[in-house]
């Protein structure tokens, strides 16, 4: 048997028990993190116990090489962590409710680990009170991904049917024991459907689009401190990540602040002050209906890597500015930069970025970045040229410096993959530059032409 701990954290010598089906491993560690984080390659359970003192136990076969790694997976005090099967529900009392807002409710839970934070959805599963039995959905606590943190309430056993009342026939969540009914804009009983029926483009209207939730509170940002706070802001939610808009507590910020004037949740994602089926249907109702000066397009919380060219949830970018060009408004991509990534694909333009410009979306976009100094600017005009990004789109560089102090100044959250402004201030200004581009177009009067085939008469005069 062999045990490595990684990261230098001290490692007292294993302690092994022979017998018919491998060893019986524990071992004792000090973290001065509190986190723990195991690969191993069969099954294993792992406590933390008090403090920064740790105890593992593992059941493995001979011969196996077990890593410790203490550098990310955060556990509670009662945790256990088994890989292969896991049970998705627990049953827990609410014991009190930790904050409550019209669509949302944090809620505490007792379950058999201990006390535990769970969200409640009203619109899903209606109000819960305390001492209310809850069927919980645990599985991402219990796994410890990003998406934890929280259990999730399937079912008010005591109180199953007090959910409220709900207008419209068009489904979200199709065909999932969820699915709700809302008044999508664009359908026929909604007041607002003539509208749309006729209505078949922006007119121009400068679009926003980010991979990332968290780009949303910069770019409103730059937008604002560039065209004043009179201008009117539609943030539109996809369906590539959260589904309730409820659960972005940066959107209710941003909201009570004034850096969003009004929201809209497409496809699946639910919640919004307006639903729509689809992106061209919701740019549509933010120019016609809300009357936004800018649309800003990103998924909700939660975002999926997979360490490979397409398998992340932001490709969705490549086809949303592909709408916008269709509707004649002006695609514009936030692109996703960041001088404090340790990993390598995503130091500088973000891999995710440069396969969006280069194989997905299908149209000129306007990529605006913020204006680095020395060799920030120089790294990142190597990878325009490397990937020949301007030889299908369109650069710009803007200052996003007054967005983000804007921001500050309200105490704005800005918090991306764990890193705040002062962390990873490229990727912020980067979002805020956009915005103030965004702003700009409007203010100059300077709005490129919509129509590739009017672009290429003009060239050909």
């Amino acid at each position: 048997m062999q045990c490595n701990c990684l990261n230098n954290f001290p490692a007292h010598t294993p302690t092994t028990t022979d017998n018919a089906n491998g060893y019986h491993l524990t071992t004792h560690f000090q973290s001065p993190r509190n986190t723990l984080t195991m690969f191993v390659w069969r099954s294993f359970e792992a406590h933390q116990m008090h403090g920064q003192h740790c105890s593992i136990k593992l059941r493995v076969p001979k011969g196996t090489v077990v890593m410790l790694n203490m550098g990310r997976w955060q556990m509670s005090n009662s945790a256990r962590v088994q890989t292969g099967s896991m049970k998705r529900f627990e049953v827990g009392v609410v014991t009190n409710i930790l904050t409550e807002h019209p669509d949302i409710q944090l809620l505490e839970v007792l379950v058999k680990a201990g006390r535990e934070t769970a969200i409640n959805y009203v619109a899903l599963t209606g109000k819960a009170s305390v001492g209310d039995e809850v069927l919980l959905n645990v599985i991402a606590v219990r796994l410890g991904l990003g998406t934890g943190g929280y259990h999730f309430v399937v079912a008010n056993l005591t109180s199953p049917t007090a959910v409220p009342s709900s207008h419209g026939h068009i489904m979200k969540m199709r065909y999932s024991p969820h699915q709700i009914n809302v008044m999508s804009a664009d359908a026929q009983e909604s007041e607002y459907h003539q509208v749309l029926k006729d209505a078949d483009s922006i007119n121009g209207m400068p679009v926003l689009v980010g991979e990332l939730h968290s780009m949303l509170a910069p770019a409103s940002a730059g937008f604002k401190a560039t065209l004043g706070e009179e201008s009117n802001v539609v943030y539109i939610m996809t369906d590539s990540a959260a589904l309730p808009i409820a659960f972005s507590e940066l959107v209710r910020e941003l909201k009570s602040k004034g850096f969003v004037d009004a929201t809209i949740t497409i496809g699946q994602a639910f919640g919004g002050d307006v639903e729509c089926v689809n992106i061209f249907t919701a740019l549509l109702t933010a120019k016609h209906i809300l009357n936004a000066s800018v649309a800003i397009v990103t998924p909700g919380p939660g975002h999926v890597g997979t360490a490979t060219k397409f398998g992340f949830s932001g490709v969705e970018a490549g086809w949303m500015l592909e709408a916008v060009k269709a509707l004649h408004g002006e695609p514009i991509l936030i692109p996703r930069v960041s001088f404090s990534e340790k990993r390598s694909r995503h130091f500088g333009i973000s891999h995710h970025t440069v396969t969006v410009l280069t194989r997905i979306t299908n149209v000129r976009a306007t990529v605006c970045f913020h204006n680095f100094d020395g060799d920030e600017r120089k790294y990142v005009e190597g990878q325009i040229k490397s990937n020949r990004i301007a030889e299908h789109h369109n650069i710009v560089w803007e200052d996003g410096t007054h967005g983000i102090e804007l921001a500050l100044s309200h105490n704005l959250t800005l918090r991306s993959m764990g890193r705040r402004f002062e962390d990873d201030p490229q990727y912020f200004l980067t979002a805020s530059a956009s915005g103030v581009y965004a702003a700009k177009l409007l203010i100059e009067h300077r709005l490129p032409r919509h129509n590739d085939v009017a672009d290429e008469k003009e060239k050909g005069k």
